[in-house]
């Protein structure tokens, strides 16, 4: 569960831009040196590992793990295929360098059980799990956190795949990496293909889309519901929801109903605010949430025009380095193993048609 106290970013940059280094250059990798770029008081990207360089790197590339570490970053963002993953974890975690880890940290859970047992008792690793930072899940998370809902009994989650909407579900619950049990199911139907990583469709395709669906009880009247397909991602055509539920109220997408007393309802909506739109000349950024006159969240980045995805992976690289500062956790390698398993699970569930059990995983009493 990402920790809220790890949130809370400085107003202004750091006297010195943080250095960190890359392994690998796929679609997320060239998103963290995309921010560097973008924010060049924030961020220092020091060096990229890649075995074949062709030039379009924007910082110094290197063949090797040792040339990379020879760039002095404060820290080494992994970010390759899952299969491989874990041994480079561990290769730099033995080495005694800082880890942020791209999701999820190891293939399948006999994989993050591997990563788990070898890790050397002192590594200090982290997991990039950007979205409970997207700045509409920060402002959810706030209103979740203000006592306007009463205490949080239920989530539905239809925003992200497997590891990622399981981590949003228990972050907006408040739960932590406990017993759950878990009932799922997968359909598919079709679906005109829209927009993907490589642009817009250039013809139209009818295809399969498949969705799942999990039933999760963490006990202690709270319980969620995942539902997603990965048409959402892109899509023109098939959007995200949320709901929140508490026994005061309830968040639903932009609207918050609530009682401030028993017998008085209320409702207000959540207000975005970004710069540069009709004759604004801030420039184009968001600027952050707001309900009514109380403002949620404001976004660290200022005017730097970046998309809400890249806002989180910002606020992830700024918590590792807020970690590696103070100690603060903000999303371990314990959470990232936690919330794949869940998602594992649920593949397992929605194949077999049995209600299934997590219990006993070696991180889920780790501190």
């Amino acid at each position: 569960m990402i920790q809220s106290s790890a949130l809370l970013h400085p107003a202004t940059a750091p006297a010195n831009p943080i250095p960190f280094a890359l392994i690998g250059w796929g679609w997320r990798a060239q998103q963290f040196a995309a921010i560097a770029v973008r924010a060049p008081h924030w961020f220092r990207l020091t060096g990229i590992l890649r075995q074949k360089p062709d030039g379009t790197e924007p910082a110094s590339t290197v063949t090797s793990l040792d040339r990379l570490l020879q760039t002095e970053p404060q820290f080494v963002v992994v970010s390759v295929p899952r299969a491989t993953a874990a041994e480079l974890t561990l290769e730099l975690a033995r080495r005694g360098v800082p880890v942020l880890t791209e999701t999820p940290p190891a293939e399948d859970l006999a994989g993050l059980r591997h990563l788990w047992s070898a890790l050397p008792a002192d590594a200090r690793v982290q997991v990039a799990e950007q979205y409970a930072l997207q700045p509409y899940h920060m402002a959810a998370a706030a209103i979740a956190r203000s006592g306007r809902l009463g205490q949080i009994t239920h989530v539905q989650a239809s925003v992200a795949h497997d590891y990622h909407g399981f981590a949003l579900i228990r972050h907006f619950l408040g739960v932590g990496r406990t017993p759950l049990k878990l009932n799922a199911s997968h359909m598919t139907a079709p679906i005109v293909a829209g927009p993907g990583r490589d642009g817009p469709p250039t013809t139209e395709i009818l295809r399969a889309s498949t969705q799942w669906v999990g039933l999760l009880d963490f006990g202690s009247d709270r319980t969620a519901v995942y539902d997603f397909t990965n048409d959402q991602y892109f899509s023109w055509i098939r959007s995200s929801r949320l709901l929140i539920r508490g026994e005061r109220g309830e968040l639903a997408d932009d609207t918050v109903r609530w009682l401030p007393s028993f017998d008085t309802p209320a409702r207000q909506q959540l207000t975005r605010f970004d710069g540069g739109a009709k004759t604004n000349l801030q420039g184009i950024a968001h600027q952050g949430y707001a309900l009514g006159e109380d403002w949620l969240y404001r976004n660290p980045f200022g005017p730097i025009p970046l998309p809400d995805d890249f806002i989180a992976m910002a606020s992830v690289l700024w918590s590792m380095h807020h970690y590696l500062e103070t100690g603060e956790s903000f999303y371990s390698l314990a959470d990232g193993c936690h919330d794949h398993a869940i998602g594992l699970l649920m593949r397992e569930a929605a194949t077999t048609g049995t209600e299934l059990e997590l219990t006993g995983l070696p991180w889920m009493d780790a501190s």
